[in-house]
This record gives structure tokens, C-alpha cells and sequence, in this order.
């Protein structure tokens, strides 16, 4: 089910040394999958165009011990054409990840342009440093920020199972945002799988 990952370059699909990791297909027709999406579009609101645009494939990632994604954005580069016959072109509006599995240690996703606008927990604790330090508190793994401020600047936002980082890729006039650049940082021990959802805009080919 799982095969190496690949980036899209010059509209073709290929493996590259900066993405390590590994990736599935998930089904659009199977329930589980639809009732997935079908939230997703909800939370996307009117960003989506009834009838012209959609939500597009899922797409399962795994990662083992020393597999990354280095720094990389989700959109392309040149929009996409349709493979449905008409006259279109699209390319990612929005991105969900959505973290399935964390029983491993780093792995953080990290947004070298993010700023934090609020304190990293409830609890105003310091930053989240990549492990847990001796603490006698018997659920201290419920304490760890979910985010902390990378020593190399921007954001770092640790994997936990249920949840969901969402962002938009695309400017109103449809060029893609460079502040959304992010990458996977290497994973420690264990394993981490997460779904990637990728919203399709379409407009007119010209």
C-alpha cells in the first residue's frame, strides 16, 4: 500500500533525496474517506466554489526513524491542467495535515516563516523542546505545548494524533504564498502517519 513518496517538478512525479518518507492513495468512494472530506469542505467554507471546484485526493504519508521533507510548498509552481477533459487548470488553495499516528519522538512540522500570536499552551510553560524533561507530574506527556519557536526561526508544530495543522497556499489573485513554505522535520524514534488533503481551485486555461 505504501510506496516511496514523490514532489511534482516540471509537472511530472519523481522521487527526490529530500523527501524520505512514504505515501498511499486513499479511495474518495470509501465512507470513512467521504466523511473525512466532507468535513473538511465544510471547514473551507465559501474559500470553495460549489459545482467548480472540490477537495481533491487524499493522501496518506508515513515516516520512520531519519525520514523527512525538507523545506518545500504545497502549490505549483504553474497551475496544473484538468485531466477531466475540459479547459481548466488548478492548482492546491489550501492544505490539510492531519497527524493519524505520533507514537514517535521529534518529527515537528516546521514553518520557517510562521510567528506565533498567542502562547504555545494553556499552561504559558516554556516552549516545547523536542523531549520531555524529568518531571514527577504523572501526565506530563498532556503538558508539552503543541508548538515551540525553532531555534532557526519560525514555527515548529509537534505531531499529536487528532489533531490538524490547516493553512492557505494561494494569494486572492492566485499566485502562491512563500510564507507557506514548511518542511518535515526528521523523525526521531517510532512511527508518524498523517493524511494530506489538498483543495483544488480551478479557473479558465488561458
Amino acid at each position: 500500500m505504501f510506496k516511496p513518496s514523490v514532489v511534482t517538478k516540471d509537472g511530472r512525479q519523481q522521487q527526490t533525496q529530500g523527501r524520505t518518507s512514504s505515501s498511499a492513495g486513499l479511495p474518495r468512494d470509501d465512507p470513512a474517506v467521504k466523511c473525512v472530506l466532507n468535513r473538511a469542505r465544510g471547514f473551507m467554507g465559501t474559500m470553495l466554489r460549489d459545482g467548480w471546484d472540490e477537495m481533491g485526493p487524499p493522501q496518506l504519508v508515513r515516516y520512520r526513524a531519519g525520514q523527512r521533507f525538507n523545506v518545500h510548498h504545497d502549490w505549483f509552481d504553474r497551475p496544473l491542467l484538468a485531466n477531466d477533459g475540459s479547459n481548466r487548470v488548478w492548482n492546491r488553495v489550501a492544505s490539510f495535515f492531519a497527524i493519524l499516528q505520533d507514537n514517535c519522538t521529534k518529527g515537528e512540522t516546521h514553518f520557517p516563516h510562521a510567528k506565533p500570536i498567542v502562547s504555545p499552551s494553556p499552561w504559558n510553560e516554556p516552549m516545547w523542546r523536542g523531549g520531555l524533561e524529568d518531571q514527577k507530574l504523572k501526565n506530563a506527556t498532556e503538558l508539552k505545548p503543541l508548538w515551540r519557536e525553532h531555534e532557526d526561526g519560525g514555527l515548529a508544530f509537534r505531531p499529536v494524533a487528532g489533531n490538524a495543522i490547516f493553512w492557505v497556499n494561494l494569494h486572492a489573485n492566485g499566485i502562491g504564498d512563500g510564507r507557506t513554505n514548511h518542511a518535515g522535520l526528521p523523525l526521531g524514534d517510532g512511527l508518524k502517519t498523517a493524511m494530506n488533503i489538498w483543495p483544488r481551485r480551478y479557473w479558465p486555461y488561458e
